[in-house]
């Protein structure tokens, strides 16, 4: 059995545990335990370690694993309403901090809110990121509006009739 064995071993054990997706993957210059939203960081370490003794994942050891924990924007935007709003934009600069540690001592931020919460989150969440709902027109996708800006079909008519005046 290889250490690249020992990930996949890893990563479907943790997952199980934690019931959101575990990536388990070498990212130099260890292997890198990465996750989003689900149990905290200590909660999992705790977790790894304990199935460690059993050599889960052999013959890559919880010795050798290093473990990250992201936020999904709606997570991020529970924090924020947990904390309430700021009054000034520097009081919103400062706050940064405090909304990160919310949502690293959080686990499962998801469940800890109401529906109300979540949906009013889900907006809420920042643009572009994966869990953004937010439906977006992009140049050439189905749906999107594919007319040429006015002046340019103007100007092009014009250059038409020219030459044919010609």
């Amino acid at each position: 059995m290889k250490r690249a064995d020992g990930a996949k071993a890893w990563s479907r054990v943790l997952s199980e545990l934690a019931q959101v997706r575990v990536l388990v993957e070498w990212e130099r210059p260890t292997w890198r335990v990465s996750w989003q939203d689900g149990p905290t960081r200590e909660a999992l370490i705790g977790r790894a370690a304990a199935l460690g003794g059993y050599r889960v994942g052999a013959p890559l050891p919880f010795e050798d694993l290093r473990f990250a924990r992201s936020s999904s924007a709606v997570a991020v935007a529970l924090a924020r309403l947990a904390r309430g709003s700021p009054e000034s934009p520097a009081a919103a600069r400062a706050a940064i901090g405090e909304v990160e540690a919310f949502c690293a001592d959080t686990g499962y931020p998801q469940t800890r809110f109401d529906a109300g919460a979540c949906r009013t989150a889900r907006p809420v969440g920042l643009p572009g990121r994966a869990s953004d709902p937010s439906p977006r027109r992009r140049r050439g996708s189905p749906g999107a509006a594919t007319r040429r800006p006015q002046g340019l079909a103007l100007e092009r008519n014009r250059t038409q009739e020219q030459r044919g005046a010609s």
